[in-house]
């Protein structure tokens, strides 16, 4: 077990990758490194935030999970410092309570692929207030600068007129 600026971290390793996430403090994957190198690929900002009217709300950089539309009221809520955390196979189920203020719980299920540089992740979005919801699951990974991406785009389109989404 690590630490990431002072908050208990987990990591999940498959010797190509090691991917550690925070276990409280907040909902993060936290740090990406290849092989046994030390290096994160994911920036690292644990000051960086802004003040909102529920309180003050912290970036922390990695991956983070968000609620769209981007609203005061559902996007920038402080974040409950328990994380509940479930080995799965292949890797983990992180888990926040349900949001007092909304209703909604986010889960992100991590999962390794055994002998690549490769990993999964599931966005689970849970609305167990007392009224509907029109939201989607935003997900946002911050890496450090300098790197290169590949990041493969469909061109299919995924209805005749080709006016929905392809990824």
């Amino acid at each position: 077990m690590g630490l990431y600026y002072g908050m208990q971290t987990g990591s999940l390793e498959n010797g190509l990758l090691r991917l550690e996430y925070l276990k409280e403090g907040a909902l993060r994957l936290v740090r990406l490194m290849f092989g046994r190198s030390e290096q994160n690929l994911f920036v690292e900002l644990p000051g960086v935030g802004w003040d909102t009217p529920h309180g003050f709300y912290r970036l922390l950089g990695g991956h983070r999970f968000w609620v769209a539309p981007e609203s005061i009221d559902l996007t920038y809520l402080t974040e409950p410092q328990e994380v509940a955390v479930e080995v799965i196979p292949g890797g983990v189920r992180l888990a926040q309570p349900v949001d007092l203020h909304c209703g909604l719980q986010k889960i992100i299920e991590v999962q390794l692929h055994p002998g690549e540089a490769r990993f999964s992740l599931n966005h689970i979005l849970v609305n167990h207030g007392p009224k509907t919801m029109r939201v989607a699951a935003w997900a946002i990974s911050q890496f450090a600068l300098g790197g290169i991406a590949a990041l493969p785009q469909p061109n299919d389109k995924t209805d005749p007129g080709g006016y929905l989404p392809n990824r």
